[in-house]
Order: C-alpha cells, then structure tokens, then sequence
C-alpha cells in the first residue's frame, strides 16, 4: 500500500509539472504573437485598420487563428476517436514541440517582412503599404486590347472546361449523397478531366485577378458596362472556386473582393466591413449545407468554427510525430515535379503522405485529398528543425517581396487586382511548397508582361 501510494504521489506531481509547464509555454506562445502583431503591424502594414490586407489576413487569420488558437483548447479534443490524434501515442504526443515551433513562427513571419523591407530599400523602392494606398490611379495605364485578348481567353477556357467535365457540378451535386460528393472531390482533386496546370493557371488564378480587375473598375467608375463583365467574371470566379466542390474556395474568393475594396477605396465603413463578413459566414454556411446535406445552424455553425480553428492544426501535431519516426524529411523532394528534369526523385507532399496513413481507406477509394496543414508542419516535414528555423522567415519575406514589388508598380487596377490576390492567395495555412515556388503566379506575371507590351504597342500604332 506504501508503495502505491508514493507511485500515486509521484505521478500526481509530475501531472501538476506538466500542467504548469503548459501553462508557462502557452503564456509565452501568447506574448510571442503579441510582439508578432506589433511587429506585423509596423513592418507588413497595418493590423488595426477596417480594410482587410496582406498582413491581418496572414498573420491573424491564417496564422493565429487556423494555427494558434487550438493550442489553448486542443486538450478538449477526445484522442481515443479523433481520426488523427489517435494515431499518436499519448506519450509521444508532441504538444510542447508545436508551442514551441508557434512561438517562435509569431516572430518570424515579421521578421522576413523586415527583411523584405531592407531588401526593397536597397533597390529604392518603397515597402510602406499606406504609401501605395494614398497614391493617384495612373491615366489610361490598361489597353481595351488587353482586356479582349484575356476576356477572350477566359470565356473560351471556361467552355471547354465545362465540356470537358460533361456537366456543372455545383448543379448536379445537390441530388449527390455526402459519399458520391467525396468521390467527386476526390476524383476532380486527383484526376481532373481537362490540363491540371491550365486549371491552376487560368481557373484558379487568372480569373479571380481579372474580377478583382473589373471590381476595382467598377468600385472607380460605376460605368454599367463593367458591371456586366464584373458580374459574369464573379459568376465563372465562383464556378472555378468551387469546382471540386471544395466548401472554403468560396470564402477565400469573397476575401479577395474585400480587400480588393479596401485598396481602391479612401474609406471603408463599419457597416461595410460588417456586411462582407457577413456574407463570407453565409456563404460558408450555404457550402456547408450543401456538403454535409444538414440544415440544423448550430450544427453547420459548429462544423465552421472546427474547420477553422482545428482541422489544419490536426496536421500540425501529426507531422511532428509522424516525420521523420514515420518518414524521412522529404527535403526539395517534394517542392515540385519540375525537379525530375534534373534528374531528381520526386516526392509527394507532405499533406498527401500523411493523409494516405491518416486515411488509408479513403486514400485508396480516391475520397481522401490532403491532410490540410500549416505552413509549419509542412517545413517540419520537408527540413525539420531547419525548416522551423528559416521556414516563417522566408514565408514572410517572400510575401512581403512580392507585394512590395507590385506596390511599386503604377497604381492601376491590375496592380491592385493582382495586390489583392497576392494578399490571400499564398495562402500560408495550406503549406511551404507553393509559396517557396509560387509558380503560377511568376507565370502570370510574364504573359501580362507580354500581352501588356503587345496591346499598347498595337495602340501606339
């Protein structure tokens, strides 16, 4: 009895131990991403404004809210039947290690916009958001060529698309059960009938950055004409955003027209920050009707706040017990197919290798996608401790980068279309990879390079 006793005493303090370093480590993840705000709000742009930017969406939303939040509450979560954290040992469980890994990311992300920063100046360009905000459109800088051959481009590729595919499957998926619209997503994810690269290129980008286009037109002008080509761009925006049925694609278009708005305009009100955040919670609600065939609200309501607040963080915890006990850091392997050109073994993502042993029947019917994650689990995954290191510092400095070089463009709305795409679309709660190399959008960059150069050559005439 004596002995069970004192093994009862020990385990109980060492309990109280743990709890009170949880408590310490969650204290310093929270001044961590106090001083990440600050830093964000000073060297990214600003945090405490009503229009919606690069560094509030990426920094709060993605980072904090997607990522950090769950670290307070993740002890509510029921290890024996979540689908993920039951495949880790409680023992193994690596709690202490993605606080750590979070906490120093708070400081980090901030960090590469300092350095981004220090980088523009030293090229003469200015890296301060509210500069870019206050400056004049510039006249005429877009010609109506321009706009023809990609409207052109864009309505010729949507109709092949839907021929491609036989069907619109937003409208044919509300007669699908819950099973038949993962099959779907899974086969649209994995075998997408038509070129994968053309549907990332134009579907997916293109014609976002063209509605964000004629929305910052309309937003200046109000001309009816716009709003026609406005209204058929958001149409076939929406198509491509939720064409494999995906329930956020809506919500991250929606977020594009926010801060598309706060760009072009001097002064947003209260009421209008209100009403759009509003309808991105309706839309998400209405996607989530339709996916998970419910209507009970509260159930819906619930099944959005665990997709924000916990779904990407599962993947965290997972890739930090699963990496490189399960599998060996995968390095660039993973980065692109591009690499097999030089001779190179390919790998897949991190976010897929997870989901296969997460979802092992649903990998194999073809219904399982990708283990959504943060950037952080996936930089774990590909480098370990050097990808924690270096990995928030080149997100942030990329990010920063590319949206400093844009803002030194003339102020247009294609600069601000493309500012308003760049400032969601990284998007760094889904993984490394594609911000390292954000392909598409260097693509992107030259064809409106040389269809820019040609149309006002042609004008010169």
């Amino acid at each position: 009895m004596l002995i069970k006793y004192k093994l009862q005493t020990y385990f109980y303090r060492k309990i109280r131990y743990s709890k009170k370093m949880e408590m310490a480590y969650l204290i310093l993840l929270t001044i961590t991403c106090i001083i990440g705000l600050l830093l964000t709000n000073s060297y990214g742009a600003k945090i405490l404004t009503l229009k919606l930017n690069f560094a509030s969406w990426y920094f709060i939303v993605e980072f904090i809210l997607t990522a950090v939040l769950a670290t307070y509450t993740i002890d509510n979560i029921d290890f024996k039947t979540n689908w993920v954290f039951k495949l880790i040992p409680e023992n193994e469980f690596p709690r202490f290690e993605v606080i750590w890994a979070l906490s120093w990311c708070a400081i980090s992300l901030p960090l590469g916009f300092i350095l981004a920063n220090f980088i523009l100046k030293k090229m003469s360009y200015f890296s301060d958001y509210q500069h870019f905000l206050s400056k004049e459109f510039a006249k005429n800088s877009i010609s109506k060529l321009f706009e023809k051959i990609w409207i052109a481009i864009i309505l010729v590729y949507t109709t092949y698309t839907v021929y491609k595919i036989g069907f619109i499957p937003q409208l044919e998926s509300l007669n699908w059960t819950v099973t038949e619209m993962a099959l779907f997503r899974g086969k649209m994810t994995h075998h997408f009938p038509a070129s994968v690269h053309l549907k990332e290129l134009i579907g997916l980008r293109l014609i976002p950055i063209f509605s964000f286009y004629y929305f910052s037109k309309y937003l200046r002008t109000t001309n009816k004409k716009e709003l026609i080509t406005l209204s058929i761009l958001i149409i076939i925006s929406i198509f491509f955003a939720t064409i494999n049925l995906n329930k956020s694609g809506l919500a991250y278009y929606a977020i594009g027209l926010i801060i598309t708005y706060g760009i072009v305009k001097n002064r947003v009100k209260l009421r209008i920050v209100i009403i759009s955040f509003a309808c991105v919670f309706i839309l998400l609600l209405g996607s989530y009707y339709v996916a998970k065939k419910n209507s009970d609200l509260i159930h819906l309501t619930k099944g959005i706040y665990h997709r924000i607040i916990y779904t990407e963080a599962y993947a965290n915890y997972y890739s930090f017990y699963f990496f490189p006990k399960e599998h060996k850091h995968l390095g660039f392997s993973s980065i692109s197919k591009f690499i097999e050109y030089f001779g190179l073994e390919y790998s897949q993502t991190a976010p897929r290798i997870m989901m296969k042993t997460a979802d092992q029947a649903g990998y194999k019917d073809g219904r399982a996608g990708y283990l959504t994650s943060s950037f952080i689990s996936e930089s774990w995954a590909n480098w370990g401790i050097l990808g924690i290191i270096f990995g928030p510092v080149i997100v942030g400095f990329i990010i920063k980068f590319i949206i400093g070089m844009l803002m030194n463009l003339p102020k247009s709305d294609l600069s601000c279309a493309l500012i308003a795409f760049s400032s969601y679309s990284f998007k760094i709660g889904f993984g490394i990879n594609n911000i390292i190399f954000p392909r598409y959008l260097l693509v992107i960059f030259i064809l409106f390079l040389i269809t820019y150069k040609l149309s006002h050559n042609q004008r010169a005439r």
